[in-house]
């Protein structure tokens, strides 16, 4: 049912949808003699049309179906919502939003920490360096999927290998292929992709390679404006494009 329009009545009104599989790639392998297997669809409605809550069409859609002829019953619904990771309560979220970055915050005295900006890669924490170093810089690099806020095009600290004739934008409506990050608004983590990319790969920094991977490929996948607020279906997207 890839693309395909339908309107659906509803106890509350009617509402014109569109649907298409969720999954391209992950697919269950055909069983000889066996009834088809589920797959994941994506509903969404074509136009803004009666205002509906959204778990209550996802009841009535597992209760009485898509109304579609020759479309098998609906197993499972939920909405397609935004999850959101709570970070601190209200009154430390709203400082953090209000708040300016002229002076960052302290490191946290229970995570680990060490000397100068490599220490995350040393004999006492990751060990990147050593496996790194081991490894010296293959002829067949193994590819890194990064899901995360995409990346900064201009950043200094970008991988060697940023493989952008294969990234992904699950995030962004219009740009599929670009991951870059130029998102706004207080809640969105504008560089936050780029600094994970520079921990996992960055390029030579003060003389050495930032990244535990510098010699991999990686593929920038923009899933989120920021990791503690983001939808279901981006990451669903990415493992699929992965």
């Amino acid at each position: 049912m890839s693309g395909s329009p339908g309107s659906m009545t509803l106890g509350f009104g009617s509402a014109q949808f569109e649907v298409e599989p969720l999954f391209k790639s992950i697919k269950e392998p055909p069983k000889t003699g066996m009834a088809q297997a589920a797959e994941w669809h994506m509903v969404s409605a074509s136009d803004d049309g009666d205002e509906v809550n959204a778990w209550d069409l996802c009841h009535q859609m597992v209760s009485d179906g898509l109304g579609v002829a020759g479309v098998g019953s609906v197993e499972f619904a939920e909405p397609d919502i935004e999850q959101r990771w709570i970070i601190g309560n209200e009154a430390q979220q709203a400082m953090a939003a209000v708040g300016g970055c002229e002076e960052p915050d302290k490191p946290d005295s229970r995570l680990p920490t060490g000397n100068g900006p490599f220490w995350f890669r040393d004999p006492d924490h990751s060990q990147l360096e050593a496996a790194r170093n081991e490894v010296k810089e293959p002829s067949d690099r193994v590819r890194i999927a990064h899901l995360d806020t995409g990346y900064d095009p201009e950043h200094t600290t970008l991988p060697k290998f940023l493989r952008k004739d294969l990234q992904k934008n699950f995030a962004d409506d219009g740009l599929p292929d670009n991951a870059s990050d130029t998102s706004e608004g207080i809640f969105n983590q504008l560089g936050h992709g780029t600094g994970t990319l520079g921990i996992l790969a960055g390029t030579t920094f003060e003389g050495s390679p930032l990244g535990g991977a510098a010699f991999l490929d990686i593929i920038p996948i923009r899933v989120a404006n920021s990791v503690v607020l983001f939808k279901n279906s981006a990451i669903a997207k990415a493992f699929d494009y992965v």
